[in-house]
């Protein structure tokens, strides 16, 4: 998945609330995408196991989302966000770990 996308113009287009991990999308990226998805909380689609979720003509992991709204940063790269609870559907922010291959960092 690509990484462009900063912070502040994720922001524009989609919220994220860290205590239901939910997110909520603010407006579309583009008029060719009116009609076509709803505003409002998202119900993102699930690729292995986990959700990804389509903003500013991108695909990105919902988890990888919340750790950018969280930290103000993407992951680096071998850097991986894990589920505490094994449940890669909960977004939450405190069941969120960050781990690379030489540190374990914990939300």
């Amino acid at each position: 998945m690509n990484y462009n996308h900063s912070l502040s113009e994720i922001k524009l287009y989609l919220s994220y609330n860290p205590k239901t991990g939910k997110f909520t999308r603010l407006k579309h990226w583009s008029t060719k995408r009116l009609g076509k998805s709803q505003l409002g909380e998202i119900s993102p689609s699930n690729k292995n196991g986990g959700h990804v979720i389509n903003v500013c003509g991108a695909r990105y992991y919902a988890s990888r989302l919340a750790w950018l709204f969280m930290t103000g940063n993407w992951p680096e790269d071998g850097q991986h966000v894990l589920f505490n609870n094994g449940n890669k559907l909960d977004t939450r922010w405190e069941n969120l770990t960050l781990s690379g291959k030489r540190t374990i960092m914990t939300a």
